[in-house]
């Protein structure tokens, strides 16, 4: 299991990325797929992607096709990369943009949020176990950090698994 940036993409809600996709006509998914495609190469440098490149090939026959998989993909080797047990499915993603386009972005934002809130509650327990000068950090916390970090486990924990 190797993280290999502290960079955490944005926690975006599925309902408000396709909200506002419809909303914008498309403009915002646009941008939202080059925000994520961007997020996923600074969280991990070894994941080779051309943001611009990727937002270009949804215009492209085919390549639309193939950048949706190849997204999906470099999700799941991020989970694989920081020993995830359940992964995203690229073929799913790849179904779900040809049959039922609203689905993608629903699938492949739910799988990002799970991924950043993983990081967040991560980064919380490190912070809460890690001392300076013998002083536990927890208690140099904000009061209620323990309600935050338990409250994102119980949302991760209790999410239902697609795929």
């Amino acid at each position: 299991m190797q993280v290999y940036t502290s960079f955490n993409g944005k926690d975006r809600s599925p309902a408000a990325v396709v909200g506002l996709s419809i909303i914008t006509v498309g403009i915002y998914y646009l941008v939202w797929y080059y925000k994520i495609n961007k997020e996923i190469k600074l969280h991990n440098p070894q994941i080779k992607v051309s943001p611009g490149w990727a937002v270009v090939a949804l215009f492209v026959p085919v390549a639309n096709l193939v950048t949706a998989y190849g997204t999906a993909a470099r999700i799941r080797q991020m989970q694989l990369d920081e020993g995830a047990s359940q992964t995203i499915s690229p073929v799913v993603a790849l179904l779900l943009a040809i049959f039922l386009g609203i689905g993608y972005p629903l699938y492949i934002a739910s799988q990002l949020r799970e991924h950043w809130h993983f990081h967040a509650i991560q980064s919380l327990k490190n912070a809460s176990t890690q001392s300076v000068d013998g002083v536990p950090n927890a208690q140099q916390l904000p009061q209620g950090s323990d309600r935050v970090v338990t409250s994102l486990e119980a949302t991760v924990e209790s999410k239902p698994e697609l795929g």
